[in-house]
């Protein structure tokens, strides 16, 4: 009996030496793009007059990128203007450019947003939410950029 015991000891240690050893052999992998997310949120309110409403957000510090994941947008249409075109880009209009659809809400007179997306913006430059509608007219408009900051 305490043969067997200490045969089932040994077996025992070296399945645990084992297995240790083979956690020991995997090699841990490292994100190099996104070493460290700071989450980013910024919202503008905004009223004026126009047909296209540009919202601008503040520039992405130096050293950074911004990766930006959603936006949403309410907007309040003090008449039945329809809206066309929502979208997003960098404050360049050299990168890319998403389309978000607007969704017109009750009696028409409000249209909100609510997107995900992954546009990158990189240091020096801002995202900017462009609202294009039928005629100018007065809106008050909130608007959330949401995402996190990549260190450089």
């Amino acid at each position: 009996m305490r043969r067997w015991l200490v045969w089932c000891g040994l077996v025992t240690l070296l399945a645990i030496s084992g297995s240790a050893g083979a956690r020991a052999a995997v090699t841990p992998t490292e994100n190099v793009d996104e070493p460290a997310r700071n989450p980013y949120q910024q919202t503008i309110t905004s009223k004026a007059v126009c047909s296209t409403c540009n919202f601008i957000f503040n520039k992405v510090p130096a050293g950074k990128r911004l990766r930006v994941t959603n936006v949403s947008c309410w907007f309040a249409l003090n008449s039945n203007a329809g809206v066309e075109l929502t979208s997003i880009r960098d404050s360049t209009r050299t990168g890319a450019i998403f389309y978000m659809p607007a969704i017109l809400q009750g009696n028409g007179l409000s249209a909100i947003i609510n997107s995900d997306i992954s546009l990158v913006i990189d240091a020096g430059k801002s995202p900017v939410i462009t609202m294009v509608t039928d005629f100018n007219f007065a809106t008050t408009s909130i608007c959330t950029v949401s995402g996190y900051m990549i260190s450089l």
